[in-house]
C-alpha cells in the first residue's frame, strides 16, 4: 500500500501545486513554532515563570531525563517547584518512514511488549505533566502528594552497534545508579514499569538488564513487570511521562492496571523471573515501583517510585475527569 511503508506517491504537477498552496506562508512568527524551546518558553512567558524553562531531547527517554534535570534543581534549591512535561505530536509521517525502514513498527498494528509474537510498536501521541516539589515543601503547603520519587539517575551507552542499539551495559548501570540514589535495596521492588518497545532485541536486551540488577529478589519470587505502550503505543518523547504517571496511579490506587495482551505467550518474561500483571490486581503498596526509559541514541533513564504516605494526602481536589482529544476534521 503506498505510503505504509515509506513508499512515495506519485503526483500530477496540478496535485503538487495544489498540495504546495495549502501549506502556510513564512512569517516572522514561524520560527517560534520551529523551535523547540519554545515547548518551555512559551509556558514561562504564558505564566510569567521565572525559573531556568528548557526543552530536553534525548528521543524516547526524554521525559524522564527532563524529570531527572527537575530533580536536580530542586535538591540543589535552585527552585521550589518544577513543571515537567512530556509530548509528542506526530506532524510528519518522517517518524512513520524511517522506523517503518528500520522494522521497528509492528505490521500487525498491535504493540505487544516482550509477547513472543511480538514484532514493533504502533506511534502513539500524548502529553503528560507532572508538578514536582520537595517533600518538606509539599507538606508544608498542604499539597496532595501522589507518588515519592525516591532515586533516579541517567546516563548514556557509549559506543555501541549504532543509534538504534541497546546495550545491556547502559541499561543495568543505569537501574544501579537509581537505587543507589534512592538508597533502596533491589530486593524492595514490586512492579517495573518496563520501556517495552515490543521490539525482539529491545526487549530481549532490557528483560537481561533487569534480570541482572534484581537477581536477588528474584531468587524469592516473580517481579510483577508491564508496558504502558501496550495501552497508548509509543508516544516517544512522552513515553516515559506515561510509564512515570501509570506507576504513581498504581501506587495511589493500590491496584495495577491490567496489561492488554496479558494471554500472549511470553516465555522470555517467565525464563527471567518475572510475571505480567494480571487485570486490575490489588496490591498492597508496600514495595517500589522503578520506571525505564531508553532512548534511541543511548541515554536511559530510570527512577524509583514509593508510594506517598494516607496522612500526607494533602487537601481534596475533586474527582479524576479524563479528556480525550482528536482533530475534528481529518484536513486538520
Amino acid at each position: 500500500m503506498a505510503g505504509r511503508l515509506g513508499t512515495g506517491l506519485k503526483l500530477s504537477e496540478e496535485e503538487e501545486m495544489g498540495l504546495s498552496a495549502a501549506v502556510p506562508a513564512v512569517s516572522e512568527y514561524t520560527i517560534v513554532g520551529q523551535q523547540l524551546n519554545m515547548i518551555a518558553a512559551n509556558v514561562s512567558e504564558a505564566f510569567d515563570f521565572t525559573g531556568p524553562a528548557l526543552t530536553v531531547d534525548t528521543a524516547c527517554s526524554s521525559a524522564l531525563v527532563a524529570l531527572h534535570e527537575g530533580v536536580g534543581h530542586l535538591r540543589s534549591g535552585q527552585v521550589d517547584a518544577a513543571l515537567v512535561r512530556g509530548v509528542y505530536v506526530l506532524l510528519d509521517p518522517m517518524m512513520m518512514v524511517c522506523f517503518s525502514r528500520v522494522g521497528a513498527l509492528s505490521r500487525t498494528d498491535e504493540c505487544l511488549p516482550f509477547a513472543e509474537r511480538a514484532n514493533g510498536f504502533v506511534l502513539g501521541e500524548g502529553v503528560g505533566m507532572v508538578v514536582l516539589k520537595r517533600w518538606a515543601d509539599a507538606k508544608r503547603d498542604g499539597d496532595p502528594i501522589v507518588v515519592v520519587i525516591e532515586g533516579m539517575a541517567v546516563n548514556n551507552d557509549g559506543k555501541g552497534g549504532g543509534p538504534f542499539t541497546s546495550l545491556g551495559t547502559g541499561q543495568r548501570a543505569v537501574l544501579a545508579d537509581a537505587w543507589k540514589d534512592a538508597q533502596r535495596d533491589p530486593k524492595d521492588v514490586a512492579y517495573v514499569a518496563a520501556h517495552g518497545t515490543a521490539t525482539p532485541v529491545g526487549d530481549r536486551v532490557e528483560l537481561e538488564a533487569l534480570r541482572g540488577h534484581f537477581t536477588d529478589v528474584l531468587k524469592r519470587g516473580p517481579v510483577g513487570l508491564g508496558a504502558v505502550k501496550a495501552h497508548i503505543g509509543h508516544a516517544v518523547a512522552a513515553a516515559g511521562m506515561a510509564s512515570l504517571n501509570k506507576g504513581a496511579l498504581s501506587l495511589r490506587e493500590g491496584r495495577l492496571s491490567g496489561q492488554p495482551g496479558a494471554p500472549e505467550s511470553r516465555p522470555q518474561v517467565e525464563a527471567a523471573g518475572f510475571v505480567m500483571a494480571k487485570p486490575t490486581r490489588a496490591w498492597a503498596r508496600s514495595g517500589c515501583i522503578g520506571v525505564n526509559a531508553f532512548g534511541f541514541g543511548g541515554t536511559n533513564a530510570h527512577l524509583v517510585l514509593t508510594a506517598a504516605p494516607t496522612r500526607c494526602s494533602g487537601r481534596d481536589t475533586g474527582a479524576m475527569v479524563a479528556w480525550a482529544f482528536s482533530a475534528p476534521d481529518k484536513r486538520i
